[in-house]
């Protein structure tokens, strides 16, 4: 007999109030009336970090793409603190445990190696033949051309704009 996905679903979604609830009940059992401050704190924190989210995420994407790295891994991060908050403003040690879990692996998740601002190249971000050079320089081929034919004279037929008159 197979399991309809849509079902499996639904009594997830439904037995995760029931289980916040026991889980919430088994911490008063614990430490009592300190559960209220842990749960305000939680509540607190996730709004934090969802304003926080909210402010910085286009600056660490676009960090990101400017310093050469993909934009899918900063998205990735941001992503996962923004499910953490999420996580930590519903009320209970499981969705607790599961946010802190996203939130410590936004911060773990690997970065890549820079690629190169001249080609996005292969898997070292080396493009073939690209030559070591200093941060900064554009390195490229140029020629002098003397011929005066060949080099514009925008000076030439050009009258002074009203404003100089």
């Amino acid at each position: 007999m197979r399991l309809n996905i849509g079902l499996g679903f639904a009594i997830i979604v439904l037995a995760f109030p029931i289980l916040e609830s026991v889980g919430i009940y088994q911490v008063w059992q614990a430490i009592g009336a300190w559960t209220l401050a842990w749960l305000a704190l939680t509540i607190l924190l996730g709004w934090g970090l969802l304003l926080h989210v909210q402010k910085g995420w286009a600056l660490q994407i676009l960090g990101a793409l400017q310093s050469g790295a993909s934009p899918w891994h900063a998205l990735t991060a941001v992503g996962l603190r923004f499910i953490a908050g999420l996580l930590f403003i519903i009320p209970g040690p499981v969705s607790d445990a599961i946010g802190l879990v996203l939130f410590l692996a936004s911060f773990v998740f690997p970065a890549p190696a820079l690629r190169s601002h001249a080609g996005w190249g292969g898997v070292g971000g080396e493009v073939e033949g690209e030559r070591d050079a200093a941060p900064g320089v554009i390195d490229g081929e140029w020629r002098r051309v003397d011929d005066p034919l060949l080099a514009p004279d925008f000076t030439r037929n050009r009258e002074p704009s009203d404003s100089v008159k």
